[in-house]
């Protein structure tokens, strides 16, 4: 049992686990779109949302080169730094359109943490940065962009959105009053609605598509279940490891079904 805790402790602190979710969404894209499989793609994604994701996490530590802060946070130095080097030699293997569109995306990682204190924007930011990476960029890239493409986008832009609803009320008991997020500006049960209000236009969505996928509801449902029960005092594990793992299940369900 300590064992298996000690694993998800370093699949969650080191950001593997984000890494594998939104590779996830990219294979949901692959998949619903029909899009050719690229491995290439795929492990840029995955290393450079572990990279991404770990600098955003422990920005305010990410300067600081005291021996005490090198130690307790040297699994995610050595995951990240592995990350990089595999990430970098990746960026050179995929297309051009994809290169220039990630750097983009990188530019916004890296003023990310400027635009945190305004808590609405932080979702913004962050959704419109999964959605570009694992949905319009993966899309561009191969085809041309059609009104249908355009719903399924949304629909994972919206999405993320959902999934970001219990973190930020998990977070709420850490979170400095400045920032300003939507459960500090709203309260945490106007906030629930917010999520359903938006889960439910997702799955609205879905009704303007050419064939109606039962996987949008699914996940829809276990997002929802989520989001209702949410609670600042949650476990650490509520939004680290099940929420977060929501997009896994979402791919095993596209898979499956």
């Amino acid at each position: 049992m300590t064992f298996f805790k000690q694993l998800l402790d370093l699949l969650i602190n080191t950001s593997i686990l984000v890494g594998l979710a939104v590779c996830a969404l990219l294979g949901i894209t692959e998949i619903g779109l029909s899009l050719p499989f690229n491995y290439q793609l795929e492990i840029f994604v995955f290393l450079g949302t572990i990279v991404g994701y770990n600098f955003l996490k422990y920005f305010p530590v990410t300067f600081k080169t005291s021996a005490e802060m090198f130690k307790q946070h040297l699994s995610v130095i050595v995951v990240s730094a592995f990350a990089f080097v595999g990430a970098t030699y990746f960026y050179f293997q995929i297309q051009k359109t994809l290169q220039v569109g990630f750097m983009i995306m990188a530019g916004l990682v890296c003023i990310y943490p400027y635009v945190r204190k305004y808590g609405i924007a932080k979702i913004i930011v962050v959704s419109f940065c999964v959605t570009a990476i694992t949905a319009y960029l993966p899309v561009l890239s191969v085809k041309p962009i059609t009104e249908e493409t355009y719903l399924f986008i949304l629909q994972r832009f919206i999405m993320v959105i959902c999934l970001l609803v219990p973190v930020e009320i998990l977070d709420l008991k850490i979170d400095d009053k400045s920032l300003q997020t939507l459960p500090q500006k709203i309260g945490v049960k106007n906030t629930k609605i917010v999520g359903l209000l938006f889960l439910s236009f997702f799955v609205g969505l879905e009704f303007f598509k050419k064939s109606f996928s039962i996987t949008t509801f699914l996940i829809a449902l276990v997002t929802a279940i989520f989001v209702v029960f949410s609670l600042p005092n949650r476990s650490k594990y509520y939004a680290s490891f099940w929420v977060e793992s929501i997009p896994l299940l979402w791919y095993c369900l596209f898979v499956f079904l």
